[in-house]
């Protein structure tokens, strides 16, 4: 039995570690835009594609693990994920909308993956949910920066068009491994009373709750602060007076912040409490912040830092929330479901950009972690309440 824990943590690991590739889109962008003339507003759109349909594929894949079996997911996760990065190879010189349509399939691919192991990693371990989910989202964090290096070597030697076959030649290899070794458990329906999971809920029960939806729009206003600043990093700690060749110390501890929040705070959340946690999580976000508002220099570097572990701690809290709510069984619809967050705030995040100006964007961000901040502190006085009342009964 853990020989097969094992070999189902460490397939698990190593397919959805290449569901965080259009993470990478940033160090790909320059050489597709020296290659073909594509702008920037052009070629970005190709990480915003691969974003937005990624919360798709989650529910697409959860659906189709839910009823029948996870490597069923995560075999047509896998072949759609391979064929959209190899397509890259082919039009990453010639077409903008075969890119497009590339990286919308990526997403789709990315998440079918994504949601089916993370659903896997909490059947294994049901006493500690926080910590399963962490594993998976910290896997598809490190992506960017274990990757990062041989892309930029791929990249600068051989373009962008051999790169992106070579990648597409690994998400292949990783899927096929996964689809044999990512199982549920013999007994994974055999919770222990101390799960979160007592009430399974379906993604149209779940829906119908207020719960979801306290949920869903925290989940919206506290990503949203991360999809402002992030693109603008550099800009930002330029700004702040931070000379350009140490603005890149900022980029690179961020990510190093984001997985280890992934992993580290849903951990700590099994013991301490899930709500509790992403409190604190959204109060080092708001502190960040306030740091690249009122910080000057290095200061503001720090600030960028903890806005990139908030976004991770959230991200690796909310599978674990997810079935504290509505249960494990479903988790994988259910939080695909939930996922649709991402992408609004994705979404909104740009736009934010046109009606704002100047720098006012950092007030925003500010604002919107309070709002996250009030929306968990009523859900947890909510559920205490409930708790108290079925004590009574």
């Amino acid at each position: 039995m853990i020989k097969q824990k094992l070999l189902v943590i460490g397939s698990g690991i190593f397919v959805v570690f290449f569901t965080g590739f259009p993470h990478l889109w940033s160090i790909y962008q320059p050489y597709i835009m020296e290659s073909t003339g594509w702008s920037i507003d052009q070629s970005r759109l190709c990480f915003y594609f691969a974003l937005i349909t990624f919360a798709f594929g989650n529910v697409f894949g959860g659906k189709i693990q839910d009823r029948y079996k996870p490597s069923y997911a995560i075999w047509l996760g896998g072949i759609i994920s391979t064929i959209s990065v190899i397509s890259s190879a082919y039009t990453a010189d010639k077409s903008l909308i075969g890119m497009y349509v590339g990286y919308a399939l990526q997403g789709i691919g990315q998440g079918m993956i994504y949601t089916t192991v993370i659903s896997v990693f909490q059947k294994w371990f049901p006493t500690k949910i926080g910590f399963a989910s962490g594993l998976a989202v910290t896997a598809n964090a490190m992506c960017g920066f274990i990757l990062a290096p041989p892309s930029k070597f791929w990249l600068k030697n051989y373009g962008p068009n051999t790169t992106f076959l070579l990648v597409g030649i690994l998400v292949g290899l990783s899927w096929i491994l996964g689809s044999i070794f990512v199982k549920n458990p013999p007994s994974y329906e055999v919770l222990s009373k101390s799960s979160a999971a007592i009430n399974n809920l379906t993604t149209a029960q779940m829906i119908k709750t207020k719960e979801f939806y306290m949920l869903f729009v925290a989940m919206i206003a506290s990503l949203l602060a991360y999809f402002l600043i992030s693109p603008m990093a550099q800009i930002i700690q330029e700004e702040k007076g931070v000379p350009t060749e140490y603005t890149i110390y900022a980029i690179m501890i961020g990510p190093i912040a984001n997985s280890s929040f992934k992993l580290l705070l849903p951990t700590i959340a099994d013991k301490l409490g899930r709500l509790r946690i992403l409190k604190y999580n959204i109060f080092i976000g708001t502190f960040g912040m306030i740091l690249i508002w009122l910080g000057t220099g290095y200061l503001s570097s720090i600030g960028i830092v903890l806005v990139y572990g908030s976004y991770g701690g959230v991200l690796g809290s909310f599978p674990s929330i997810t079935s504290q709510y509505f249960g494990v069984k479903y988790q994988g619809q259910n939080y695909g479901t939930m996922l649709f967050g991402l992408s609004f705030a994705s979404v909104v995040a740009p736009i934010t950009y046109g009606f704002i100006d100047g720098n006012n964007y950092v007030y925003a961000g500010i604002i919107s972690f309070i709002m996250a901040f009030l929306l968990i502190l009523a859900l947890d006085k909510n559920t205490i309440k409930s708790e108290t009342k079925l004590l009574v009964n």
